[in-house]
């Protein structure tokens, strides 16, 4: 009886001990992403931010959101006039604002962020690095290796090279997409439409 009640408290122990480590990983992933938001990334918004009261002034409307609204820094001189005038340049960011979690919720939140200007990095990424590079330097900053596409859907599209990470509670995932002509990195927060509300 009592070496079971000795390897009970040590496996309580180990718990406890395990869950505390764990705890102290996620705090210092946790600061090591606020780091990397502040001085390696080169976004005017980070997804899920509330930006129902900022200044827009300096991004430009662009066509294309059905229940959400698309926007593009106006350095990328996106052509004003109707969606076959606004061509979007190889090189820009796009962000997308939408209600969130669900449509039916309301809100002005960017759920989506797209990246092929090589020049913008997230978290010091571009769309130039590696996947293992991506991959490394996300798994430090708390986020988990994910496979939101598989290798039938990545032939069909052309995919050379994919990456994918989420945070650990799937609120967003972040992926790193190659093919021959086009490199991006995706930021994508999934909006739910409880309601069936058509656009």
């Amino acid at each position: 009886m009592k070496k079971l009640s000795v390897i009970i408290a040590a496996a309580l122990a180990a718990c406890f001990l395990f869950a505390a480590c764990s705890g102290v990983n996620d705090k210092a992933a946790q600061i090591a992403l606020e780091e990397a938001l502040k001085t390696e990334t080169d976004l005017e918004f980070f997804i899920l931010d509330d930006v129902a009261n900022a200044d827009l002034s300096e991004f430009q409307e662009i066509y294309g959101g059905f229940g959400a609204s698309r926007y593009a820094p106006k350095r990328y001189g996106i052509p004003e006039g109707s969606i076959k005038e606004q061509q979007l340049p190889d090189q820009c960011v796009v962000f997308i604002v939408s209600a969130w979690p669900d449509y039916a919720d309301g809100g002005a939140f960017v759920t989506d962020i797209t990246i092929t200007d090589p020049k913008v990095r997230l978290f010091g990424l571009t769309v130039d690095s590696t996947a293992e590079e991506f991959i490394k330097k996300c798994e430090l900053l708390g986020y988990k290796k994910a496979d939101n596409i598989d290798e039938a859907e990545r032939t069909a599209r052309g995919i050379k090279e994919y990456a994918c990470v989420q945070t650990k509670d799937g609120k967003y995932s972040i992926a790193l997409e190659k093919t021959s002509e086009l490199a991006v990195i995706r930021i994508n927060a999934p909006v739910s439409n409880r309601d069936n509300i058509v656009f």
